[in-house]
Order: structure tokens, then C-alpha cells, then sequence
């Protein structure tokens, strides 16, 4: 088994840390354009706020956590957030 890494340069945006929103956001893996796994998923999360995703197994979740630091891009729709990640 080979495994992939992936390095990232974080860069804090200090008047929007902790400020996280998904507007529309449509997502498939790569090469997999045809079934996305997340269909306009929209939700705005403040500074202090506690979000949940919750849903069955294969519903989508660890996707949506996975687009939060950039470890894949969305396919439609914006995502802005408390960092501006950068692959290396």
C-alpha cells in the first residue's frame, strides 16, 4: 500500500479565524465527476460555534470535513474559511 502526502502552508487570516462557510457546495473526487458525493451543501459556522454533521455511513461526512482544510477542492459552489491552505 502507498500512501499519499500532501503538504500545506496554512495562512491565518486573523479578522475571519474561526469564521467558516459553504455556499452550494457540490463535490466529487477526482475523476469520479459524475456521482458527486455532496449536492449543495450550504452552512455558515461562527467563532464559537459548534457545528455536528451528522448521517449514516457513506452520507458524505468525513468528504465535507476533508474540503475544510483543503485536502480536495469543491467542484461547484464557494467555500471561505478561517485559513487560506496552499498546497505545497
Amino acid at each position: 500500500m502507498r500512501f499519499l502526502s500532501i503538504q500545506m502552508k496554512m495562512e491565518f487570516e486573523t479578522e475571519t479565524k474561526g469564521y467558516l462557510e459553504f455556499d452550494n457546495v457540490t463535490f466529487a473526487y477526482p475523476g469520479e465527476t459524475e456521482s458527486p458525493v455532496l449536492h449543495n451543501i450550504s452552512f455558515k459556522a461562527k467563532p464559537g460555534e459548534t457545528i455536528a454533521f451528522i448521517g449514516s455511513t457513506g452520507s458524505g461526512k468525513s468528504s465535507l470535513v476533508q474540503l475544510i482544510p483543503r485536502f480536495y477542492d469543491v467542484t461547484l459552489g464557494k467555500s471561505r474559511g478561517w485559513c487560506r491552505c496552499t498546497r505545497l
